[in-house]
């Protein structure tokens, strides 16, 4: 028989919400000193970890569940109006480019926009492909010869990126509801994996700073003998 998955942490799941947001705000004001000793902390972490505690959140509460899936639902609409406007504006640097060139519409993927602007997916795919062509040196040099620029051509991908990373989210929300224990139990854990990487990597950043070593304690009211003990201040 498969055994059940056990919690990682010892106190209850709602303590735990609490305490990864309070980490996580701690982080976004000292984000530099964690990213200068460690990289790994950057802001694709900061977005992760906000979008797993929502999750976690949302699991305890149906009405709260229903509020994130709208919210990520209109900055999904959000990002996709932003991808149907820079696809529909950068249009003409290519006409200019290659005037009466229809084959070269085609593979920036021009006859595929109609479906594109009323799918999630399609305008997902549409911008990539876009961004791949413009960023082609074979295309590259004309299009900027007609003012065409670097933020733009990147701007397809930023937001073909932006489109899935929200769709992951979203789709992550509608599980949330209904979840069963061991999946409940799965991502609490998955919070607390990253509770645990900002606590240890504090515990090195923050050796002589007993304030901020404090702020990163997965068990602060542990007794003696604990958790990690709290460091003596830098001799001055």
């Amino acid at each position: 028989m498969k055994e059940d998955i056990k919690k990682d942490f010892n106190k209850k799941e709602e303590d735990v919400n609490e305490q990864g947001q309070n980490f996580l705000d701690v982080f976004i004001e000292n984000k530099s000193d964690f990213i200068t000793k460690y990289p790994e902390f950057d802001i694709t972490f900061e977005t992760d970890m906000q979008d797993q505690i929502d999750l976690c959140r949302s699991i305890d509460t149906d009405n709260v569940c229903i509020s994130k899936q709208h919210l990520a639902t209109v900055e999904i609409v959000d990002a996709v109006s932003h991808g149907r406007i820079i696809f529909q504006d950068f249009l003409p640097y290519i006409t200019h480019a290659y005037p009466n060139n229809p084959a070269i519409l085609q593979i920036f993927g021009k006859p595929y926009y109609e479906k594109a602007r009323k799918s999630n997916t399609k305008m997902q795919t549409l911008l990539m492909q876009a961004y791949d062509m413009a960023n082609d040196v074979l295309y590259k040099v004309k299009l900027k010869a007609k003012g065409a620029t670097d933020a733009m051509i990147l701007d397809f991908k930023t937001t073909s990126e932006l489109i899935e990373t929200k769709l992951k989210k979203q789709r992550k929300l509608k599980g949330a509801r209904g979840m069963s224990t061991q999946n409940r139990t799965i991502e609490y854990n998955s919070l607390w994996a990253m509770m645990v990487r900002l606590s240890d990597a504090a515990k090195v950043i923050y050796k002589d700073n007993p304030v901020m070593w404090n702020n990163f304690l997965l068990y602060p009211d542990a007794p003696s003998g604990g958790e990690t003990p709290t460091p003596p201040p830098p001799i001055v």
